[in-house]
């Protein structure tokens, strides 16, 4: 530096100690230097985040620099006036006043994005189940002893067994080919009691205590053993800003942690095509009689859940022969911490009915709801004849309503923090956060472009057939697919993803899919 630019920078100094004499010199150091501080970390945390587009990003540190000239010019060359440098100090602890919150903002939605998207793995707890009067206490009191497993076996049981065996030393009989004969072992379909052993997963236990009167109250836990086991990865990754692609949502029935292995009882495939900006919302009733992708057997959607997400994922594949690039797994307490999180979301309902499950009566018309009578809303089935058709159609229409709700700047701006929390702690998913940075930056380029979302359902016959988990002997009820319907699903799946396709053929075929989506959507009241 010359001794120009030195006598230069000392006067101005001299100048700031000259002006003020109330406020310590070290002091306004101190200040100016956190300000810059802050300026650094609020500018790496956006940086790292990466969901502000380029130009936003560039226009920020323009502005932060432009802002930074301004102070300093107010501070350092006040010269007599003191209501400059005043002002300059102000500006700059203002600055810091409105950076400091937006920081903490920015870290905490970072943090939150790497928890969405570390929570890949899936736990399930097996637990040893005697008659409830009989001298079974603990693991030592087993040792030795016979337990009766089921035949299949997947990685978690095997697991669950290995473990069993190397600290009880007990033997396992595996002659049992379905759960509710599993169950029998302690409580036949009679009600009569046997002093027997049983392995369970927690949710077959649950299945046993759904078709078993009083299992539950006959029957104790005398070990539990909890294994984990890594989700299924994409079936192939896209770019997610230019490609078509398949997310798969689970919800599964369950409260708490959402890495618990459960039924699936919300079954969707959202199809989503940036370039068109279009969402298709296709519902399959979780009754649905399908093949299981690991043992060529049929069995209600719903219980693939019990075998892991993979299994649901793969099976849906087989079936409906498409990739399901990513999965997004909820449970219960998402959709009620969501919907509260948003204050409540609006929609219209056909028909008044009542919830058979929990003290919600739902009116005809317009209705807004908060958490628990969204979720019964999206639940009920049993108030109406042929029940799963409707209670698919409620799930659409909630997952719609949040969707439009959420979307809203105002929403996103007011209620950011409580969504990020629910969103967090309650779903699990299969997209990276680079993916998930991608589409928010995306979203955020062209904020004046509306998506499009449109509806397609599975149709299915109402029936009573045997199931692979429970026992083909076992008649229970299930929705067994129509085969136009789903072609029919199939088409608009492709027609979404691959709309130039759609318009290269001929004139008549249009003109049938769309009749037919029309007409599909008329029935449903839409």
């Amino acid at each position: 530096m010359s001794g120009k630019q030195e006598k230069g920078a000392g006067a101005r100094i001299r100048r700031i100690r000259t002006i003020q004499s109330s406020i310590p010199f070290p002091v306004i150091a101190i200040v100016l230097g956190l300000a810059v501080v802050i300026e650094i970390v609020f500018c790496a945390l956006t940086i790292s985040l990466g969901v502000l587009p380029g130009q936003y990003l560039a226009l920020l540190i323009v502005v932060l620099v432009a802002i930074d000239v301004g102070i300093f010019a107010l501070v350092t060359n006040a010269k007599k006036s003191q209501k400059k440098f005043y002002t300059g100090m102000i500006l700059t602890v203002i600055l810091m006043i409105m950076l400091l919150p937006v920081a903490y903002f920015l870290n905490t939605t970072g943090a939150a994005i790497q928890k969405l998207v570390a929570q890949g793995d899936q736990w399930e707890e097996y637990d040893v189940l005697a008659m409830a009067d009989s001298d079974y206490e603990s693991v030592s009191d087993i040792k030795g002893k016979k337990v009766y497993v089921l035949g299949l076996q997947d990685k978690m049981s095997v697991e669950a067994r290995e473990r069993l065996v190397t600290k009880a030393d007990v033997e396992l009989d595996e002659s049992e080919k379905d759960i509710v004969s599993l169950g029998n072992r302690i409580q036949d379909e009679q009600g009569q009691l046997h002093d027997e052993l049983i392995l369970v997963s927690e949710s077959q236990y649950e299945l046993l205590c759904d078709e078993l009167e009083n299992f539950k109250k006959n029957t104790k836990i005398v070990y539990s053993e909890k294994v984990q086991k890594r989700a299924k990865s994409a079936a192939s990754e896209v770019d997610v800003t230019k490609d078509p692609f398949n997310i798969y949502i689970t919800g599964i029935d369950a409260w708490g942690s959402i890495d618990k292995v459960s039924r699936s009882d919300v079954n969707m495939i959202v199809t989503v095509n940036p370039q068109t900006r279009t969402v298709l919302l296709t519902s399959i009733p979780r009754d649905a009689y399908v093949t299981l992708h690991s043992y060529g057997q049929l069995d209600k959607l719903t219980h693939t859940g019990i075998y892991g997400v993979d299994e649901t994922l793969d099976t849906v594949e087989d079936w409906m022969d498409i990739d399901l690039n990513y999965y997004v797994k909820v449970n219960f307490s998402m959709v009620v911490g969501l919907v509260n999180a948003i204050d409540g979301i609006t929609l219209y309902n056909e028909e008044e009915f009542q919830s058979t499950i929990a003290p919600y009566w739902y009116k005809k018309g317009w209705i807004t709801m908060h958490g628990k009578k969204t979720l019964y809303y999206a639940r009920e089935r049993k108030w109406f004849e042929g029940g799963d058709p409707r209670r698919t159609e409620h799930q659409q229409k909630v997952m719609e309503a949040i969707i439009k709700k959420v979307s809203s700047s105002e929403v996103i701006l007011t209620h950011y923090a409580d969504i990020l929390s629910v969103v967090s702690d309650n779903m699990t998913m299969s997209l990276s956060d680079k993916e998930l940075k991608a589409l928010a930056r995306m979203q955020l380029s062209d904020m004046d472009t509306k998506w499009t979302i449109k509806m397609a359902n599975v149709k299915c016959e109402e029936a009573e057939r045997g199931t692979f988990s429970m026992g083909m002997g076992r008649m229970l009820y299930v929705n067994i697919p129509k085969e136009e319907s789903v072609e029919q699903v199939k088409q608009e799946i492709h027609d979404v993803m691959y709309p130039a396709e759609t318009q290269d053929e001929p004139q008549d075929v249009q003109d049938l899919l769309t009749n037919g989506t029309d007409a599909e959507k008329e029935t449903q009241g839409e």
